[in-house]
């Protein structure tokens, strides 16, 4: 397995919460190539390690009785690596983010905090301890590739985030990148439309597959809900916004 570091400030890790481990499974394995390793964590509980080849791609888990009594739906989580995740919730705080959950030490592996920036998109922040966060690179076929923020407020969003990791964000016309040295973009931040009226503030993870139409027809056979379907990005290749079958929601990109 390959050993890998990140910055401050970069997405070093992903994770499903579902409500359907074992059929998530089949999805995200025929669809992506991934395999499973399954850890326990309690007496009734196990989180599952997706990886491919050599590589750890990301996690997933049950939602627990608790969230679904407060009626949380299935999600992908977003993990934001820093160096003290105590420091880092009390200057998102001094920001205007909500901390929903004040930092906490996960066993051995890491320390995490839930947060909720001024304009609504919720992510996590990683302090690693044993786990540094996934292994593959983004444009290895099946691993995460991209993560982008949809906000009513980009420039509220964009203040925030710099301010809080130092990123760089390069507007454009409609679409704004995320990079921490202006040359490798690992994001974007962009504005949700009057047609998305239904849609909250969010990110969104994107995996890398070999060709997106394929792949989307792939998802759509096995009970997936395609919400855009192959969209052409001039210069770049093609993505597609998937709902699988337990209704979590999650991209898929490829360079043709």
């Amino acid at each position: 397995m390959k050993k890998k570091e990140y910055k401050q400030g970069q997405f070093c890790w992903v994770e499903l919460h579902t409500t359907n481990t074992k059929e998530a499974k089949n999805f995200y394995g025929e669809l992506l190539g991934w395999r499973f390793d399954e850890r326990p964590v309690s007496d009734s509980d196990v989180y599952i390690m997706a990886s491919r080849g050599d590589n750890v791609i990301c996690g997933m888990f049950n939602i627990s009785k608790e969230d679904q009594h407060k009626k949380i739906p299935p999600h992908w989580n977003n993990y934001i690596s820093v160096k003290n995740a105590d420091e880092i919730s009390k200057k998102a705080k001094t920001l205007g983010a909500k901390v929903l959950e004040a930092p906490f030490d996960v066993m051995d592996v890491g320390r995490m905090a839930v947060l909720q920036d001024p304009t609504g998109p919720i992510f996590n922040i990683w302090q690693p301890k044993l786990h540094v966060g996934m292994t593959a690179e983004s444009m290895d076929l099946g691993s995460f590739c991209w993560n982008e923020c949809g906000t009513h407020d980009v420039e509220k969003a964009a203040t925030f985030y710099t301010k809080l990791f130092g990123w760089n964000i390069e507007s454009g016309d409609s679409y704004s990148e995320i990079s921490l040295d202006k040359k490798h973009p690992f994001g974007g931040i962009y504005a949700l439309t009057k047609e998305m009226k239904d849609v909250p503030p969010h990110w969104i993870c994107y995996f890398n597959v070999e060709d997106c139409k394929k792949s989307t027809d792939l998802a759509k056979k096995m009970g997936g809900i395609a919400k855009m379907e192959n969209k052409k990005i001039p210069e770049m290749g093609h993505i597609s916004v998937i709902k699988d079958a337990q209704g979590a929601v999650f991209g898929l990109f490829s360079l043709k």
